[in-house]
Protein backbone atom coordinates (compact mmCIF):
# COMPACT_ATOMS: atom_id res chain seq x y z
CA UNK A 1 0.00 0.00 0.00
CA UNK A 2 0.85 3.36 -0.84
CA UNK A 3 0.20 7.06 -0.75
CA UNK A 4 -0.08 9.53 -4.21
CA UNK A 5 -1.66 12.68 -5.19
CA UNK A 6 -2.22 14.03 -8.72
CA UNK A 7 -2.64 17.29 -10.01
CA UNK A 8 -4.16 18.01 -13.39
CA UNK A 9 -4.78 21.44 -15.14
CA UNK A 10 -3.93 23.35 -17.73
CA UNK A 11 -2.39 26.15 -15.37
CA UNK A 12 1.22 25.03 -14.88
CA UNK A 13 2.07 25.28 -10.94
CA UNK A 14 5.31 25.29 -9.00
CA UNK A 15 5.74 21.55 -8.30
CA UNK A 16 6.71 22.20 -4.78
CA UNK A 17 3.28 24.03 -4.19
CA UNK A 18 2.09 20.48 -4.41
CA UNK A 19 4.82 18.42 -3.49
CA UNK A 20 6.17 19.90 -0.51
CA UNK A 21 4.06 23.05 0.79
CA UNK A 22 1.10 22.00 2.49
CA UNK A 23 1.39 20.70 6.21
CA UNK A 24 0.04 17.50 5.34
CA UNK A 25 2.04 17.05 2.37
CA UNK A 26 2.96 13.82 0.41
CA UNK A 27 5.94 13.57 1.78
CA UNK A 28 4.82 14.22 5.33
CA UNK A 29 2.34 10.97 4.65
CA UNK A 30 5.12 8.51 5.20
CA UNK A 31 4.17 8.40 8.70
CA UNK A 32 1.20 10.66 9.20
CA UNK A 33 -2.46 10.24 8.02
CA UNK A 34 -5.28 12.41 7.55
CA UNK A 35 -8.60 9.94 7.11
CA UNK A 36 -12.23 11.90 6.74
CA UNK A 37 -14.67 9.22 6.34
CA UNK A 38 -12.63 6.46 6.72
CA UNK A 39 -13.28 4.09 9.57
CA UNK A 40 -10.50 2.21 9.63
CA UNK A 41 -7.37 4.27 10.32
CA UNK A 42 -4.12 3.16 9.07
CA UNK A 43 -2.42 0.37 10.12
CA UNK A 44 0.48 -1.65 8.79
CA UNK A 45 -1.51 -4.96 10.11
CA UNK A 46 -2.80 -5.58 6.81
CA UNK A 47 -5.64 -3.03 6.37
CA UNK A 48 -6.27 -0.76 3.28
CA UNK A 49 -4.19 2.40 4.10
CA UNK A 50 -1.06 1.72 5.12
CA UNK A 51 0.71 3.86 7.90
CA UNK A 52 4.10 3.27 7.23
CA UNK A 53 5.03 4.50 3.53
CA UNK A 54 9.05 4.67 3.52
CA UNK A 55 10.23 2.38 0.88
CA UNK A 56 10.69 4.75 -2.15
CA UNK A 57 9.21 7.93 -3.54
CA UNK A 58 8.57 9.02 -6.81
CA UNK A 59 7.88 12.54 -8.93
CA UNK A 60 6.38 12.90 -12.48
CA UNK A 61 5.11 15.78 -14.45
CA UNK A 62 4.71 17.01 -18.17
CA UNK A 63 7.04 19.53 -19.85
CA UNK A 64 7.17 21.19 -23.09
CA UNK A 65 10.96 21.57 -22.85
CA UNK A 66 12.02 17.87 -24.67
CA UNK A 67 10.08 18.89 -27.81
CA UNK A 68 11.35 22.57 -27.86
CA UNK A 69 14.92 21.44 -27.57
CA UNK A 70 14.41 17.77 -30.62
CA UNK A 71 15.49 18.96 -34.08
CA UNK A 72 13.77 16.97 -35.91
CA UNK A 73 11.39 13.27 -35.39
CA UNK A 74 13.31 10.11 -37.56
CA UNK A 75 12.14 9.83 -41.14
CA UNK A 76 10.16 7.00 -39.72
CA UNK A 77 8.21 8.51 -37.06
CA UNK A 78 4.38 7.58 -37.52
CA UNK A 79 3.83 9.03 -34.02
CA UNK A 80 5.05 12.76 -33.73
CA UNK A 81 6.02 13.44 -30.01
CA UNK A 82 3.32 15.74 -28.08
CA UNK A 83 3.95 18.94 -26.95
CA UNK A 84 4.07 17.69 -23.22
CA UNK A 85 6.15 14.99 -22.67
CA UNK A 86 6.27 13.12 -19.44
CA UNK A 87 9.70 12.67 -16.82
CA UNK A 88 10.08 11.31 -13.68
CA UNK A 89 12.53 11.66 -10.82
CA UNK A 90 12.80 8.34 -8.78
CA UNK A 91 14.50 7.75 -5.19
CA UNK A 92 14.37 4.70 -2.98
CA UNK A 93 15.13 7.04 0.26
CA UNK A 94 12.27 8.73 2.09
CA UNK A 95 11.23 11.78 0.65
CA UNK A 96 12.41 14.15 3.67
CA UNK A 97 15.48 12.62 3.54
CA UNK A 98 16.12 13.82 -0.08
CA UNK A 99 18.12 16.36 -0.86
CA UNK A 100 17.75 16.83 -3.97
CA UNK A 101 14.13 16.64 -4.05
CA UNK A 102 13.31 20.07 -2.13
CA UNK A 103 15.80 21.87 -5.48
CA UNK A 104 13.89 19.96 -8.23
CA UNK A 105 10.22 20.73 -6.60
CA UNK A 106 11.56 24.60 -6.57
CA UNK A 107 12.68 24.60 -10.28
CA UNK A 108 10.11 23.15 -12.04
CA UNK A 109 6.51 24.25 -13.29
CA UNK A 110 3.79 21.81 -14.70
CA UNK A 111 0.14 21.98 -15.56
CA UNK A 112 0.47 17.86 -14.02
CA UNK A 113 2.13 16.68 -11.15
CA UNK A 114 2.08 13.04 -9.92
CA UNK A 115 3.76 12.24 -6.27
CA UNK A 116 4.01 8.81 -4.86
CA UNK A 117 5.27 7.51 -0.89
CA UNK A 118 5.55 3.27 -1.51
CA UNK A 119 4.97 1.28 0.77
CA UNK A 120 6.10 -2.48 -0.68
CA UNK A 121 4.04 -5.24 0.44
CA UNK A 122 6.57 -7.99 -1.24
CA UNK A 123 8.45 -6.61 -3.54
CA UNK A 124 12.33 -5.25 -3.05
CA UNK A 125 12.63 -1.69 -2.33
CA UNK A 126 14.93 -0.68 -5.82
CA UNK A 127 14.92 2.08 -8.15
CA UNK A 128 12.83 0.46 -10.80
CA UNK A 129 10.18 -0.03 -8.66
CA UNK A 130 9.37 3.56 -7.21
CA UNK A 131 6.43 5.15 -8.99
CA UNK A 132 5.22 6.81 -11.46
CA UNK A 133 5.85 4.69 -14.41
CA UNK A 134 6.23 6.28 -17.85
CA UNK A 135 5.52 4.57 -21.20
CA UNK A 136 4.97 6.83 -24.55
CA UNK A 137 3.36 9.61 -23.55
CA UNK A 138 2.25 7.76 -19.97
CA UNK A 139 2.34 8.26 -16.62
CA UNK A 140 0.79 5.98 -14.19
CA UNK A 141 0.82 5.10 -10.69
CA UNK A 142 -0.80 2.63 -8.48
CA UNK A 143 -2.12 2.33 -4.52
CA UNK A 144 -2.99 -1.01 -3.28
CA UNK A 145 -2.06 -4.82 -4.33
CA UNK A 146 -3.22 -7.17 -6.60
CA UNK A 147 -3.72 -10.59 -4.34
CA UNK A 148 -1.97 -13.53 -5.83
CA UNK A 149 0.36 -11.78 -8.28
CA UNK A 150 2.91 -14.37 -7.70
CA UNK A 151 0.75 -17.33 -8.83
CA UNK A 152 -1.25 -15.31 -11.84
CA UNK A 153 2.64 -13.06 -12.95
CA UNK A 154 2.80 -15.93 -15.41
CA UNK A 155 -0.41 -15.59 -16.78
CA UNK A 156 -0.45 -12.25 -16.59
CA UNK A 157 2.78 -11.94 -18.60
CA UNK A 158 1.20 -14.14 -21.26
CA UNK A 159 -1.61 -11.63 -22.12
CA UNK A 160 1.14 -8.92 -22.58
CA UNK A 161 1.92 -7.87 -26.34
CA UNK A 162 5.89 -8.06 -26.79
CA UNK A 163 5.82 -4.11 -27.00
CA UNK A 164 4.36 -3.49 -23.67
CA UNK A 165 6.43 -6.12 -21.62
CA UNK A 166 9.65 -4.35 -23.04
CA UNK A 167 8.08 -1.74 -20.20
CA UNK A 168 8.83 -3.74 -17.81
CA UNK A 169 11.65 -2.51 -15.63
CA UNK A 170 10.99 -3.70 -12.36
CA UNK A 171 8.87 -6.98 -10.43
CA UNK A 172 6.19 -5.03 -8.99
CA UNK A 173 2.67 -5.94 -9.64
CA UNK A 174 1.85 -2.46 -10.72
CA UNK A 175 3.78 -2.31 -13.06
CA UNK A 176 2.37 -5.90 -15.08
CA UNK A 177 -1.17 -3.74 -14.49
CA UNK A 178 0.36 -0.66 -16.10
CA UNK A 179 1.90 -2.78 -19.11
CA UNK A 180 -1.74 -4.86 -19.19
CA UNK A 181 -3.15 -1.81 -19.89
CA UNK A 182 -0.82 -0.82 -22.66
CA UNK A 183 -1.19 -4.01 -24.18
CA UNK A 184 -5.25 -3.56 -24.40
CA UNK A 185 -4.84 0.11 -25.21
CA UNK A 186 -2.34 -0.09 -28.01
CA UNK A 187 -0.33 -3.51 -28.39
CA UNK A 188 2.05 -2.39 -30.74
CA UNK A 189 2.94 1.02 -28.99
CA UNK A 190 4.86 3.66 -29.11
CA UNK A 191 2.00 5.57 -27.10
CA UNK A 192 2.81 8.59 -28.67
CA UNK A 193 -0.36 9.36 -30.90
CA UNK A 194 -3.52 11.24 -29.93
CA UNK A 195 -6.11 8.98 -27.89
CA UNK A 196 -9.93 9.46 -27.04
CA UNK A 197 -10.92 9.33 -23.10
CA UNK A 198 -13.13 6.43 -24.68
CA UNK A 199 -10.12 4.39 -26.00
CA UNK A 200 -8.70 5.00 -22.27
CA UNK A 201 -11.19 4.24 -20.22
CA UNK A 202 -12.17 0.89 -22.58
CA UNK A 203 -8.62 -0.27 -22.20
CA UNK A 204 -8.51 0.17 -18.20
CA UNK A 205 -12.04 -1.58 -17.93
CA UNK A 206 -10.96 -4.83 -19.84
CA UNK A 207 -7.58 -4.62 -17.69
CA UNK A 208 -9.20 -4.80 -14.36
CA UNK A 209 -12.00 -7.43 -15.68
CA UNK A 210 -9.07 -9.25 -16.78
CA UNK A 211 -6.70 -8.93 -13.64
CA UNK A 212 -9.63 -10.19 -11.36
CA UNK A 213 -10.00 -13.08 -13.39
CA UNK A 214 -6.56 -14.29 -13.41
CA UNK A 215 -5.68 -13.62 -10.04
CA UNK A 216 -8.82 -15.11 -8.51
CA UNK A 217 -7.95 -18.21 -5.96
CA UNK A 218 -8.85 -21.74 -7.14
CA UNK A 219 -11.57 -21.77 -4.32
CA UNK A 220 -13.47 -18.58 -4.90
CA UNK A 221 -12.91 -14.78 -3.75
CA UNK A 222 -14.84 -15.43 -0.41
CA UNK A 223 -14.24 -17.53 2.55
CA UNK A 224 -17.10 -20.93 2.88
CA UNK A 225 -18.69 -17.88 5.32
CA UNK A 226 -19.34 -15.81 2.55
CA UNK A 227 -17.83 -12.27 3.93
CA UNK A 228 -14.46 -13.25 4.48
CA UNK A 229 -12.45 -12.83 1.66
CA UNK A 230 -9.50 -14.98 0.61
CA UNK A 231 -7.38 -12.92 -1.26
CA UNK A 232 -8.46 -9.16 -3.15
CA UNK A 233 -7.37 -7.46 -5.54
CA UNK A 234 -6.94 -3.10 -4.65
CA UNK A 235 -6.28 -0.79 -7.11
CA UNK A 236 -6.72 2.90 -7.06
CA UNK A 237 -5.11 3.92 -10.25
CA UNK A 238 -3.77 7.55 -11.56
CA UNK A 239 -3.12 7.66 -15.47
CA UNK A 240 -2.30 10.41 -17.88
CA UNK A 241 -1.39 10.98 -21.09
CA UNK A 242 -0.55 14.68 -21.16
CA UNK A 243 -4.25 15.37 -22.49
CA UNK A 244 -6.53 13.44 -20.42
CA UNK A 245 -6.64 12.34 -16.84
CA UNK A 246 -8.40 9.10 -15.14
CA UNK A 247 -8.43 7.81 -11.41
CA UNK A 248 -9.80 4.91 -10.46
CA UNK A 249 -10.59 3.57 -6.63
CA UNK A 250 -11.19 0.38 -6.66
CA UNK A 251 -11.20 -3.62 -4.64
CA UNK A 252 -12.95 -6.76 -5.19
CA UNK A 253 -14.33 -8.70 -4.12
CA UNK A 254 -16.55 -5.74 -3.22
CA UNK A 255 -16.26 -7.22 1.09
CA UNK A 256 -12.53 -5.31 0.77
CA UNK A 257 -12.19 -1.66 1.11
CA UNK A 258 -10.32 -0.36 -1.25
CA UNK A 259 -7.40 2.52 -0.35
CA UNK A 260 -9.40 6.10 0.47
CA UNK A 261 -8.93 8.51 -2.42
CA UNK A 262 -10.41 11.88 -2.39
CA UNK A 263 -10.44 14.92 -5.21
CA UNK A 264 -11.01 18.14 -5.24
CA UNK A 265 -11.77 21.00 -7.53
CA UNK A 266 -11.16 23.93 -5.36
CA UNK A 267 -7.85 22.54 -3.82
CA UNK A 268 -5.27 23.65 -6.29
CA UNK A 269 -6.16 27.62 -5.60
CA UNK A 270 -5.47 27.05 -2.11
CA UNK A 271 -2.01 25.10 -3.31
CA UNK A 272 -1.04 27.68 -5.59
CA UNK A 273 1.01 30.37 -3.65
CA UNK A 274 -0.06 32.93 -5.91
CA UNK A 275 -3.58 33.09 -4.42
CA UNK A 276 -5.15 35.06 -1.64
CA UNK A 277 -5.03 31.44 -0.39
CA UNK A 278 -2.90 29.03 2.33
CA UNK A 279 -2.99 25.59 2.34
CA UNK A 280 -2.90 24.67 5.97
CA UNK A 281 -5.57 27.76 6.47
CA UNK A 282 -3.29 30.22 7.33
CA UNK A 283 -2.61 33.69 6.41
CA UNK A 284 -3.20 34.42 2.60
CA UNK A 285 -0.17 35.24 1.03
CA UNK A 286 -0.82 35.36 -2.57
CA UNK A 287 -1.98 38.43 -5.06
CA UNK A 288 -4.75 36.92 -7.34
CA UNK A 289 -8.34 35.95 -6.11
CA UNK A 290 -8.70 32.44 -5.86
CA UNK A 291 -11.93 32.59 -8.26
CA UNK A 292 -9.36 33.32 -11.42
CA UNK A 293 -7.70 29.89 -10.86
CA UNK A 294 -8.18 27.59 -13.68
CA UNK A 295 -10.22 24.97 -13.66
CA UNK A 296 -8.63 22.22 -12.45
CA UNK A 297 -8.79 19.01 -10.48
CA UNK A 298 -6.89 17.60 -7.60
CA UNK A 299 -7.05 13.95 -6.55
CA UNK A 300 -5.14 12.56 -3.74
CA UNK A 301 -4.90 9.15 -0.83
CA UNK A 302 -5.79 12.25 1.39
CA UNK A 303 -6.93 15.34 2.07
CA UNK A 304 -4.27 17.95 1.44
CA UNK A 305 -5.54 21.33 2.38
CA UNK A 306 -7.83 22.80 5.03
CA UNK A 307 -8.14 26.16 3.58
CA UNK A 308 -11.60 27.87 4.11
CA UNK A 309 -14.45 26.87 1.88
CA UNK A 310 -12.16 23.95 0.47
CA UNK A 311 -13.75 20.40 -0.39
CA UNK A 312 -12.38 17.14 -0.75
CA UNK A 313 -15.01 14.14 -1.87
CA UNK A 314 -14.42 11.01 -1.17
CA UNK A 315 -14.75 8.94 -4.25
CA UNK A 316 -16.96 5.82 -3.84
CA UNK A 317 -15.62 2.05 -4.27
CA UNK A 318 -14.98 1.31 -7.92
CA UNK A 319 -15.50 4.87 -9.06
CA UNK A 320 -13.85 6.05 -12.19
CA UNK A 321 -13.12 9.75 -12.20
CA UNK A 322 -11.77 11.10 -15.63
CA UNK A 323 -11.33 14.63 -17.41
CA UNK A 324 -9.31 16.13 -19.78
CA UNK A 325 -7.45 19.37 -20.63
CA UNK A 326 -10.29 20.16 -24.01
CA UNK A 327 -13.15 19.46 -21.21
CA UNK A 328 -11.20 21.79 -18.58
CA UNK A 329 -10.13 24.95 -21.86
CA UNK A 330 -14.26 24.32 -22.45
CA UNK A 331 -14.77 25.08 -18.35
CA UNK A 332 -13.01 28.36 -18.71
CA UNK A 333 -14.50 29.88 -21.46
CA UNK A 334 -17.72 29.71 -20.60
CA UNK A 335 -16.59 31.19 -16.46
CA UNK A 336 -14.95 34.15 -18.40
CA UNK A 337 -17.72 34.87 -20.43
CA UNK A 338 -19.67 34.34 -16.98
CA UNK A 339 -17.64 36.75 -15.51
CA UNK A 340 -18.07 39.42 -18.37
CA UNK A 341 -21.62 39.33 -17.71
CA UNK A 342 -20.91 39.23 -13.92
CA UNK A 343 -23.62 35.83 -13.49
CA UNK A 344 -20.57 33.69 -12.06
CA UNK A 345 -20.15 34.48 -8.12
CA UNK A 346 -18.66 30.81 -6.80
CA UNK A 347 -15.71 28.45 -6.99
CA UNK A 348 -16.06 25.42 -7.15
CA UNK A 349 -18.06 24.83 -10.03
CA UNK A 350 -16.22 22.44 -11.97
CA UNK A 351 -17.19 19.01 -11.36
CA UNK A 352 -14.91 16.16 -13.42
CA UNK A 353 -17.11 13.27 -14.88
CA UNK A 354 -17.15 10.25 -11.53
CA UNK A 355 -19.04 7.49 -13.01
CA UNK A 356 -18.79 3.61 -11.77
CA UNK A 357 -16.39 1.34 -13.84
CA UNK A 358 -18.05 -0.83 -16.17
CA UNK A 359 -15.94 -3.94 -16.27
CA UNK A 360 -16.89 -7.58 -18.35
CA UNK A 361 -19.42 -9.94 -17.22
CA UNK A 362 -19.89 -7.69 -14.05
CA UNK A 363 -18.20 -9.10 -11.73
CA UNK A 364 -18.63 -6.52 -9.01
CA UNK A 365 -22.21 -8.05 -8.90
CA UNK A 366 -22.72 -10.57 -6.18
CA UNK A 367 -25.10 -12.22 -8.87
CA UNK A 368 -22.44 -12.93 -10.96
CA UNK A 369 -21.70 -16.69 -11.36
CA UNK A 370 -18.14 -16.55 -10.53
CA UNK A 371 -20.01 -15.32 -6.89
CA UNK A 372 -21.95 -18.17 -6.85
CA UNK A 373 -22.05 -22.28 -6.83
CA UNK A 374 -21.65 -22.99 -10.91
CA UNK A 375 -24.71 -24.70 -12.54
CA UNK A 376 -24.88 -26.28 -15.78
CA UNK A 377 -25.82 -24.40 -18.39
CA UNK A 378 -25.26 -23.97 -22.48
CA UNK A 379 -22.93 -21.51 -23.48
CA UNK A 380 -26.09 -19.49 -25.00
CA UNK A 381 -27.97 -19.20 -21.81
CA UNK A 382 -25.17 -18.29 -20.06
CA UNK A 383 -24.37 -15.55 -21.97
CA UNK A 384 -27.96 -14.30 -22.25
CA UNK A 385 -28.01 -14.80 -18.11
CA UNK A 386 -24.63 -12.59 -18.13
CA UNK A 387 -26.11 -10.05 -20.30
CA UNK A 388 -29.23 -9.63 -17.82
CA UNK A 389 -26.35 -9.42 -15.07
CA UNK A 390 -24.62 -6.83 -16.98
CA UNK A 391 -27.97 -4.57 -17.70
CA UNK A 392 -29.45 -5.00 -13.91
CA UNK A 393 -26.20 -4.08 -12.47
CA UNK A 394 -26.28 -1.10 -14.72
CA UNK A 395 -29.55 -0.08 -13.66
CA UNK A 396 -28.93 0.19 -10.28
CA UNK A 397 -25.73 2.13 -10.81
CA UNK A 398 -27.42 4.52 -13.34
CA UNK A 399 -30.07 5.16 -10.35
CA UNK A 400 -27.64 5.50 -7.76
CA UNK A 401 -25.61 8.10 -9.71
CA UNK A 402 -28.19 9.68 -11.34
CA UNK A 403 -26.43 9.03 -14.80
CA UNK A 404 -29.65 7.16 -17.24
CA UNK A 405 -27.22 7.58 -20.07
CA UNK A 406 -25.13 5.29 -18.50
CA UNK A 407 -28.31 2.61 -18.51
CA UNK A 408 -28.53 3.24 -22.05
CA UNK A 409 -24.76 2.94 -22.99
CA UNK A 410 -24.40 -0.22 -20.97
CA UNK A 411 -27.79 -2.17 -22.37
CA UNK A 412 -26.75 -1.14 -26.05
CA UNK A 413 -23.40 -3.03 -25.33
CA UNK A 414 -24.89 -5.63 -23.51
CA UNK A 415 -27.84 -6.34 -26.55
CA UNK A 416 -24.52 -6.63 -28.60
CA UNK A 417 -21.90 -8.69 -26.93
CA UNK A 418 -25.50 -11.09 -26.63
CA UNK A 419 -26.07 -11.32 -30.36
CA UNK A 420 -22.58 -11.78 -30.80
CA UNK A 421 -22.34 -14.85 -28.35
CA UNK A 422 -25.63 -15.99 -29.57
CA UNK A 423 -24.37 -15.67 -33.74
CA UNK A 424 -21.07 -17.50 -31.91
CA UNK A 425 -22.72 -20.78 -30.70
CA UNK A 426 -24.91 -21.31 -33.31
CA UNK A 427 -22.18 -21.39 -35.79
CA UNK A 428 -20.39 -23.82 -33.48
CA UNK A 429 -23.25 -26.14 -32.91
CA UNK A 430 -24.07 -25.97 -36.75
CA UNK A 431 -20.27 -27.68 -37.16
Amino acid sequence: MCRWIAYFSPQPILVADVILRPEHSIVKQIDVHYLPGIQAPASDSGGPNAFTNVDGFGLGWYSSVPGRYRIHDTPDEHHPHPRLEPAVYRNVLPPIHDLNLQSLCHAIESPIVFGHVRATVGSPVALANCHPFRAGRFLFMHNGAVGGFIDAQVRILSRLSHAARLTIQGNTDSEHVFALFLTFLDPHGPWLRDYHASELEHALEQTISTLVSLCEPAAGWLARDGLTPRSWVSLNLAISDGAHFLALRFAHPPERDPPSLHWSSVGGSALDRRYRAHPDGGRDVGGLPRTEHEPHVVVASEPMTRAKGDEWLLLRPNDLLSTSHQELDKMSTHRMGQLERGTWTTKGWFKPRVRPLFIDHDILSPRHPSRAPRQPSTSHSHSKAAALIRRDRAASFAHDYSHPQLVHAACRRDSVAASESSSGSGASSSS
